[in-house]
């Protein structure tokens, strides 16, 4: 004879199983944690460091400091020591004039710098420790906000480009071999629109999308590319070899969405750059987007009362590669600028800040900046 169970009975069984493994879920997710390893303070005894917008991580732990006021690629040690200044100033050969975006190739050692004084990108080959060997120059890049070497021969460039029937786009594919372009995102997906007239409409005759800013950043991990506009916290994914495209993004309450005010508006008609950016800093404005094998992360700035509030800092959300949202980690630095590089290879998190620095004395007091790198190791 078997067993009698109540219907009730079950129900309250399968519910508390259910909320036990939703529990346990939860408890595995947010057990991932990015702790800081080492904090590392670059040299500068016989250097200036003048400004650093992109930077690169070798295979063996070199820091590529692509220097874009000083015209030149600081490369230093895992411990913050310098190695070499390569380059200078110049239109030649082993020169930059505004040398912006770099990406580095742990495989083939390919250093990749896009150059916009000259409007070309220049392909570097890495040779020893601290060297480079020019390889080429390529004159048909259009200017990139960011680089990626997808393999030795292609590259994902971030980058405003008309493609056929002047229908624009904003990352595409580029071979360094054949010249070929393959473009993956249209302009109007970029900024959440549903067609190439609305872009235009909303674009180019007086709407308030291009007051938020026009930023983008990419990455890439296998088959899959991944973008984020600074404006929305939306990241849209490409799937290389089908070019289909999806997009996931979870709006936390640290996220404070970006929207044209007046004050804005105002500032930008009356060309007040640091108005502009004050009440920007007000806004979550998307920072950058970084993919490896297990993450996708996003991150974004912690919103701020205005340029002199000191309360800044960070926001990194972490994604499953297939959109899971599995948690939000803030930092606090008090810095000016901090830019970020995680390695496909391992899960370490690399995050370049320059700091101000007041130093008094009987005499005078001294103005500068502390460069530091933070390394982070995510680990669940």
């Amino acid at each position: 004879m078997s067993p009698c169970y109540s219907y009730h009975g079950v129900i309250e069984m399968k519910l508390k199983v259910t909320i036990f493994c939703i529990f346990i879920m939860v408890q595995f997710l947010n057990a991932l944690d990015m702790k800081l390893s080492k904090r590392i303070t670059f040299s500068e005894d016989k250097t200036i460091i003048g400004g650093i917008y992109s930077f690169a991580v070798t295979e063996d732990g070199y820091f590529l400091l692509l220097d874009i006021v000083m015209n030149d690629i600081k490369i230093y040690s895992p411990e913050g020591k310098l190695e070499k200044v390569w380059g200078r100033k110049g239109p030649g050969p082993n020169e930059f004039l505004s040398p912006f975006i770099c990406n580095y190739n742990d495989f083939n050692k390919n250093f990749y710098v896009m150059d916009f004084g000259k409007n070309r990108l220049i392909v570097l080959k890495r040779e020893g420790k601290a060297d480079f060997k020019q390889i080429t120059e390529i004159i048909k890049i259009r200017e990139a906000m960011k680089i990626s070497s997808i393999d030795k021969d292609r590259l994902l460039i971030d980058g405003y480009h008309l493609g056929k029937e002047s229908k624009s786009y904003e990352l595409y594919i580029y071979n360094t071999v054949s010249g070929e372009k393959t473009f993956l995102l249209p302009s109007e997906i970029k900024y959440g629109m549903y067609s190439m007239n609305e872009y235009k409409s909303n674009m180019y005759k007086g709407k308030k999308v291009n007051y938020i800013g026009i930023l983008g950043f990419s990455d890439f991990y296998g088959d899959n590319a991944y973008y984020v506009w600074e404006g929305d916290l939306r990241i849209i994914k490409i799937n290389l070899k089908t070019k289909m495209i999806n997009s996931f993004g979870y709006k936390t309450s640290n996220y404070k969405q970006p929207v044209c005010t007046s004050e804005m508006e105002k500032s930008k008609k009356e060309m007040n750059h640091k108005a502009y950016l004050s009440e920007k800093a007000r806004m979550s404005c998307l920072c950058d987007v970084l993919a490896n094998k297990n993450y996708v992360i996003v991150i974004y700035n912690k919103p701020r009362k205005d340029l002199n509030d000191q309360n800044s800092g960070f926001f990194f959300q972490f994604y499953k590669p297939d959109g899971t949202f599995i948690k939000e980690i803030g930092i606090k630095e008090d810095c000016i600028d901090m830019r970020f590089y995680l390695k496909k290879n391992s899960n370490e998190l690399f995050c370049f800040m320059a700091t101000p620095k007041i130093e008094s004395n009987s005499d005078e007091e001294e103005y500068g900046d502390i460069h530091t790198m933070l390394k982070f190791k995510v680990t669940e």
